[in-house]
């Protein structure tokens, strides 16, 4: 894509308002397209308006005329609106003029000169908003130093810890916590110090470009052979003077106004003709922009090279991506996951959260004496004496109700047959009197066991063994927490 033009490229550095500090500048067709030399005129020896004429001209010839040794004229006046006065001279306040001033304004804030900048462009700001990256960045690593022993990694690297009174799977998630935000900013700092990294270079690859910029400016304001007026006089002072030769075909004098090394070659005319006229002011035109080539060059590559350091600047910082987490390498005081990946929990050990875990937190807002002038220790002590009930309830009132005696040890139990359940019963007996294997009844078993091992027992049916887990309704009493 070839540069746009001139204007376009130095807008750049402009503001967008003709009424802004730094109006956009206008493209120098503004003042290129008149023609600065106009009225072409030719004046033959027998031209009666020649003495009311002659003082209008500016830029003029003259030829004998062989035929009659009369004097022919021809000349040009100056375009107003790019001269000033009637001898001609540089316009200060013309379009030239305006062009100049804005590019010798926007030429310095391409380059931050003393600090100038517009609404559009402002080189100073990428110091200003690196600095400011800079500082946040050096202000995160202070909050997650690599070394750990201070900051965010340092908490982390305290939690949970055998000795501490923070454990337990809310120590343990406070801690993943802290580790993943310590993760987030440190991939926030490193890519902060990626974005700085990108400004400072992209300021000093614009400057690569920007300076050169403008010195070609700033030479070519230098150089007062640069101005339309001087290219003028120096087009007329080396090109068409002297050169005033007869031509017999036209019966008029005519002068040579482009010389051989210019943009049409050698090029002969007579004044006032469509053609020399329209020639002479293009070649004065492309006398003006060879003088400008060195700028325009200069500030075709800046847009060039510019666009695409911006361009790579820009995907440089859109790369940087969210944030990224993580969680810390040993997950100690977590939820123990069981086989169906349930989280576990309860209880005051690992795995669980503690039962104290907001104890003294209200310690400041409500102190322990806060209603001791509202409800006083002895606010009852009139309702209630201490003797209210002694007639109501006598000592010996249960004298006679429980005897002395009735507590003293019963006469021992008779004692139990020392063979066994079965042992003598009814119904034949096999050898030595034992009953063959199953055949007991439930008289002969003797009492279930004490139900140690929680509710549920063994069940109504002897031969009914619980499955593990099923305790007839009831779940064993949680563990005492003692780990």
């Amino acid at each position: 894509m070839p540069p746009p033009p001139i204007n376009d490229i130095m807008n750049i550095f402009a503001d967008s308002g003709d009424k802004d500090a730094v109006p956009p500048i206008k493209h120098p067709d503004e003042f290129l397209k008149p023609r600065w030399l106009t009225e072409g005129i030719y004046y033959p020896w027998d031209n009666i308006h020649f003495g009311s004429h002659w003082k209008d001209m500016e830029r003029w010839w003259r030829y004998q005329n062989p035929s009659n040794d009369y004097w022919e004229y021809a000349g040009y006046l100056f375009n107003r609106d790019i001269f000033e006065g009637e001898k001609g001279g540089w316009k200060s306040d013309g379009a030239e003029a305006r062009f100049r001033e804005q590019m010798r304004t926007l030429a310095g804030i391409a380059v931050n000169e003393n600090g100038a900048h517009s609404s559009n462009y402002d080189l100073g700001s990428s110091i200003t908003i690196a600095r400011e990256i800079n500082n946040l960045e050096t202000y995160l690593r202070t909050v997650v130093p690599p070394d750990g022993k201070t900051g965010l990694l340092n908490v982390y690297n305290n939690l949970n810890l055998p000795d501490s009174a923070f454990q337990g799977s809310a120590a343990g998630q406070f801690a993943t916590r802290i580790f993943d935000l310590a993760a987030r900013l440190t991939h926030l700092y490193e890519q902060l110090a990626q974005i700085d990294g990108r400004l400072t270079q992209t300021r000093v690859d614009i400057l690569k470009y920007a300076e050169p910029l403008y010195e070609k400016v700033l030479s070519w304001l230098a150089d007062n052979t640069t101005t339309a007026w001087e290219i003028v006089q120096n087009w007329y002072f080396n090109v068409p003077i002297g050169t005033e030769t007869w031509n017999d075909a036209r019966d008029q004098f005519v002068i040579r106004y482009s010389n051989p090394d210019m943009k049409h070659g050698e090029l002969w005319g007579v004044v006032g003709d469509e053609r020399t006229d329209f020639l002479i002011d293009d070649t004065l035109k492309d006398a003006w922009w060879t003088k400008f080539d060195p700028v325009l060059t200069a500030a075709q590559e800046f847009w060039t090279e510019a666009a695409g350091i911006l361009s790579a600047s820009n995907k440089a910082i859109e790369s940087v991506g969210d944030l990224m987490g993580a969680r810390p390498p040993e997950t100690y005081g977590q939820p123990d996951d069981d086989e169906d990946g349930n989280g576990g929990g309860g209880g005051d050990g690992p795995g669980g959260i503690p039962e104290d875990i907001f104890d003294g937190i209200f310690d400041d807002v409500f102190p322990d004496d806060m209603f001791d002038d509202l409800i006083p220790d002895d606010i009852f002590d009139d309702t209630f004496p201490d003797d209210m009930f002694d007639d109501t309830f006598p000592d010996d009132m249960f004298d006679d109700m429980f005897p002395d005696d009735m507590f003293e040890d019963p006469p021992p139990p008779p004692p139990l047959p020392i063979d066994g359940p079965g042992m003598g019963g009814d119904g034949p007996a096999g050898p030595e009197g034992i009953r063959p294997p199953g055949d007991f009844t439930a008289d002969d078993l003797p009492p279930p066991p004490l139900e140690t091992n929680g509710p549920g027992g063994i069940g109504d049916d002897f031969r009914e063994i619980p499955p593990p887990g099923d305790f007839g309704g009831g779940n064993p009493p949680p563990p005492l927490g003692l780990t």
